[in-house]
């Protein structure tokens, strides 16, 4: 039997950690309250890593679309600036220059970058699933003959 330093209850050896660093090779706080404590340590602990990362993610704009495009489209920060000029800052279908950042149009089953789209023409895109047939009956539709 083992008397817990937090809550002060005798209690079974079982019911504490092991220890290398004690004489009795047993933590001194039972299981319940080392729980306990992590758990609120976790806690506390969450807040401030979030804070922290949302505090770097501010800091750091760049580096935070860098990550995003290589995890999403397989390029980094620097590439899509260099399509963006490439392009002249203009949608490579409707070829406007938007107000926001262009989105990168890519094939869903290739995953292979087709251009930098603004968001209206990206979002048609998507309405059709990318589909060429969709496409050409919208065209027949919006010439009256379909």
């Amino acid at each position: 039997m083992k008397i817990c330093t937090k809550c002060n209850i005798e209690q079974p050896l079982s019911n504490y950690h092991k220890s290398k660093i004690t004489k009795d090779r047993l933590k001194p706080a039972c299981k319940t309250c080392r729980s306990n404590y992590m758990k609120k340590r976790r806690l506390s602990r969450l807040e401030q890593s979030r804070k922290e990362s949302r505090d770097w993610a501010k800091n750091n704009p760049d580096k935070v679309k860098d990550s995003m495009y290589r995890i999403n489209y397989g390029i980094s920060y620097s590439d899509f600036k260099k399509l963006a000029h490439k392009q002249e800052g203009k949608c490579a279908l409707c070829t406007l220059k938007p107000k926001t950042t262009l989105c990168i149009d890519h094939n869903h089953s290739t995953g292979q970058i087709r251009g930098l789209l603004c968001r209206s023409c990206n979002g048609a895109l998507g309405v059709f699933g990318d589909s060429v047939e969709g496409l050409h009956k919208a065209i027949l539709y919006l010439e009256g003959s379909g």
